[in-house]
């Protein structure tokens, strides 16, 4: 979005006179440098002057904290438009909704079949998204690396989900990585396929009657196998209480279960595709929406580091928008910030508090990779003890807490070292069109989603399962987790709903 365009949609949200007035615009942004992207204005007694990123500065990633009705939001659609309407590829993660509807009105005519729409709520429509999906004609080191990949993708979102269920810790980490790489020797495993292994006594001999890995056969005949009963419980009861919650939802079901995704995440990265998902707490609950946003930001990771196979003028730049981040934060994504930009991944996180995130150590990482950090007004103690240092001495103790709506203070130090300057949000006066959202949503469906006659043989039928060295030309049957009966000795306990 051009500064000239944009001058006739944008108005002011911050009076005059304010804190943030007395900390002027560093040098740098008056000479002129060119803005890949706007992100508010700094007003200095009379002078006004655009406040955004290069190029450069926008692939060490942004970092913005902010209190509920303070600017957050209103700062990254502001963003999102600009990315929109210059023909980037991004996704946004909205664990609310509000946002990810709202930008469904403002997507241009030529990029109405980029957009994907993810609404797991849609339930007629939904989309399919196997965590467990390997990439097409992969042999020898490369199926073993993708098999890696994904298993630790996999146990990082489980691990994020229920980082507050201590169920055994690394015992039960290492039956499910063995249940997850016997899973991938399967035509189609999807997350549920790990769920039948522990649940089901008859599944799982089949299973291992036909694996060709001594190691992962050693596993399931001797220490599985061997064990007493209750040690069985113990074993695979926090796992199956984990995942088995998911089959009692619709949503869930419905887009985890098809063993076949219906978007290719490689293929939205390099072909600058708008994935756009509503992930709205409300509709979902708490969990199912963590599960999501944490699948999502997993698939673009693997999808990520895959791009190491193609040379790096081939990597086309993406942008990740992520609505609070510590919803879905892994340690393992959190750790790749510093790398992400070999891979062209370049992000924007938003937080209401620091204090939200469960592990102190991820906040420390976060501030260690980015170069550029907004703050907005916050009444965390917590975040003006983290922010402050990189402000003073310009700002004093208390600012923080006291700063207008949609005001704010940013340190811009990607490239250059700036001094942190203050600034005042942006906000469209555009209404959108409704008509727009309504095209692109029957765009999406028809072009990434599968009607529910077809995604719900998921749920008819019993599974049989098969080894992908032996692919067979028989239709795979699927299970219906939510009504099969668990006979197995292995756990008696039921999932938790």
């Amino acid at each position: 979005m051009a500064s000239s365009a944009s001058a006739q949609v944008v108005t002011e949200l911050s009076s005059p006179n304010t804190s943030t007035e007395r900390m002027p615009a560093p040098v740098s942004l008056k000479s002129g440098k060119k803005l890949a992207i706007k992100i508010g204005e700094n007003h200095h007694h009379e002078t006004i002057t655009p406040i955004g990123l290069t190029e450069a500065e926008r692939e060490r990633h942004m970092y913005i904290i902010g209190g509920t009705g303070n600017g957050k939001t209103t700062m990254l659609f502001y963003e999102i438009l600009q990315d929109i309407r210059a023909g980037n590829g991004l996704a946004v993660i909205d664990p609310h909704g509000d946002l990810a509807e709202r930008i469904l009105r403002y997507i241009p005519e030529d990029r109405v079949k980029d957009v994907i729409y993810m609404n797991p709520d849609d339930l007629m429509y939904p989309i399919g998204m196997n965590l467990l999906e390997l990439s097409p004609d992969l042999t020898g080191d490369d199926l073993l690396h993708e098999k890696d990949l994904i298993t630790e993708a996999t146990i990082s979102v489980l691990r994020k989900i229920f980082s507050d269920d201590d169920s055994g810790g690394h015992r039960i980490e290492y039956v499910l990585r063995n249940a997850i790489q016997t899973a991938l020797t399967l035509e189609e495993p999807t997350l549920f396929t790990i769920f039948e292994l522990l649940n089901d006594a008859k599944f799982r001999r089949k299973v291992v009657k036909g694996l060709e890995d001594k190691n992962l056969k050693d596993f399931w005949s001797n220490e599985i196998g061997k064990a007493g009963d209750m040690q069985k419980v113990k074993m695979a009861a926090g796992i199956t209480a984990k995942i088995g919650r998911f089959l009692f939802s619709a949503s869930a079901r419905r887009m985890l279960e098809q063993p076949k995704s219906t978007i290719n995440f490689e293929d939205v990265l390099a072909g600058k595709k708008i994935l756009i998902c509503n992930f709205s707490k409300g509709l979902l609950g708490e969990d199912t929406s963590a599960l999501f946003g944490t699948t999502v930001l997993a698939k673009i990771q693997t999808a990520a580091l895959r791009r190491a196979r193609i040379g790096q003028s081939d990597r086309s730049p993406y942008y990740l928008y992520v609505d609070e981040f510590q919803n879905f934060a892994t340690t393992g994504f959190v750790q790749m910030l510093s790398e992400a930009r070999k891979y062209k991944l370049f992000l924007t996180m938003a937080e209401q508090s620091t204090s939200q995130q469960d592990e102190q150590r991820l906040v420390d990482i976060i501030l260690a990779n980015v170069g550029t950090v907004v703050c907005f007004r916050s009444g965390s103690p917590a975040d003006e003890r983290l922010v402050l240092p990189l402000f003073m001495p310009f700002i004093d103790q208390g600012e923080i807490a006291n700063l207008p709506a949609y005001s704010y203070y940013v340190r811009i130090s990607a490239v250059n070292a700036q001094e942190p300057m203050s600034g005042m949000t942006i906000v469209v006066e555009e209404n959108g069109s409704e008509s727009t959202a309504e095209q692109v949503l029957k765009s999406s469906r028809e072009l990434y989603a599968k009607r529910i006659e077809v995604a719900a043989e998921a749920e008819i039928i019993e599974p049989e399962p098969k080894p992908i060295k032996k692919p067979s030309t028989k239709r795979k049957p699927k299970t219906n987790h939510a009504t099969k009966k668990a006979s197995d000795e292995l756990s008696e306990m039921k999932p938790v709903a």
